[in-house]
């Protein structure tokens, strides 16, 4: 009976991740959608060689691509970190990009030299249980927590809370994968020692996999029948001026709400919030920014920010805190990012050069 339902949690999490990366390449408005579809198509394939380990006749047939799962892990933590920087509107510089991946091409060459080369062909336990095996799987858990760990450095921005929903679910993903490196790595002894439980811990073995896999697939899946919060701020939508023609009335609720009633100096205004006040979805919302505005939600909103920061800045000398919380921010750190960045100076410079400015 266990063997029954671990092997139907194995097929369904592959069909999910193929039936995923399938849905989101033909959504072609979703943010860095070819890093996701890569992402969820590489789950699928680790997930169908995991299923053929554990539980095909022919598993000892296919020891020559026992490295899937270490490559996959290897490559997980880049993948989702391009992605969440492609979000986060950084810009991704050429080689430097592709550096990301050394440490899975590394595994690939050591693999193949030191042990498919030497050993062909390749039994189970000519890798299995190695300390080589069992070195990388610890290399794979460090790879996939630095990444998490980094990315939820970068992610302490509050100016980017709402951005592209998939990138969170994601970063949980490679916790989970994280941790579930570490329990591969302990169980390898189990494993390959198979001790008088050892087939009683099969199941549990398959569920920490499976469940790991499966958890952003699931997520995903709830995500794409809630499509307004998958689709991100993509600024390469085509322009429909029918659109926004039929859109017009929302645009002048929405001018409105900018300059007479300053809805962006709200700390928590989020994508969905304005939406609510606009009485349409948020993927409207975000359509009609990109169309009407050429810009980005936050983009949109950051501007309206650092002009008000402006008038303040010349107006008065209130501390750059007073006048961050004034705009909308919840710290000065942010605050100067996004002035810098919008402004292409720091809010002090651009005070002095306003007033001196006034004074000739």
């Amino acid at each position: 009976m266990l063997e029954i339902i671990s092997q139907s949690l194995y097929i369904w999490a592959i069909l999910q991740g193929l039936m995923i990366a399938l849905a989101i390449l033909l959504n072609h408005r979703l943010y860095a959608s070819k890093l996701y579809v890569i992402f969820f198509l590489l789950a699928a394939v680790e997930t169908f060689f995991q299923y053929m380990y554990s539980h095909s006749a022919s598993a000892y047939k296919l020891t020559l691509y026992m490295f899937t799962y270490e490559c996959a892990n290897l490559l997980y933590g880049p993948i989702v970190f391009l992605a969440l920087l492609k979000n986060l509107k950084k810009p991704l510089i050429g080689l430097k990009s592709w550096l990301h991946f050394i440490p899975a091409l590394i595994f690939l060459i050591h693999y193949f030299v030191d042990f498919v080369i030497p050993y062909y062909p390749l039994k189970f336990n000519d890798w299995v249980g190695t300390d080589a095996n069992i070195a990388w799987l610890i290399a794979c858990a460090i790879s996939l927590l630095a990444y998490f760990a980094y990315a939820m450095y970068l992610l302490k921005n509050q100016t980017y809370a709402k951005f592209n929903v998939l990138i969170k679910p994601l970063l949980i993903f490679l916790m989970i994968k994280g941790i579930n490196a570490i329990i591969a790595a302990l169980y390898i002894p189990v494993y390959t020692m198979k001790f008088e439980w050892y087939y009683e811990t099969l199941f549990l073995k398959d569920l920490v996999f499976i469940g790991s896999n499966s958890y952003m697939i699931y997520v995903t899946i709830f995500l794409i029948f809630k499509r307004e919060s998958i689709i991100g701020d993509d600024r390469s939508s085509t322009h429909h001026p029918a659109f926004i023609e039929d859109h017009k009335d929302t645009i002048s609720n929405l001018e409105k709400l900018m300059k007479e009633s300053q809805v962006f100096v709200q700390p928590d205004l989020s994508k969905e919030k304005l939406a609510k006040m606009l009485e349409v979805q948020p993927y409207i919302l975000s359509r009609i920014i990109n169309e009407g505005y050429g810009k980005s939600f936050w983009d949109y909103i950051n501007e309206s920010r650092v002009e008000l920061a402006k008038e303040m800045l010349l107006k008065n000398d209130e501390k750059m805190l007073a006048i961050a919380i004034k705009c909308g921010y919840n710290s000065e750190s942010v605050f100067y990012k996004n002035f810098r960045k919008i402004a292409g100076q720091t809010p002090k410079k651009i005070q002095a050069q306003m007033r001196k400015s006034e004074m000739d």
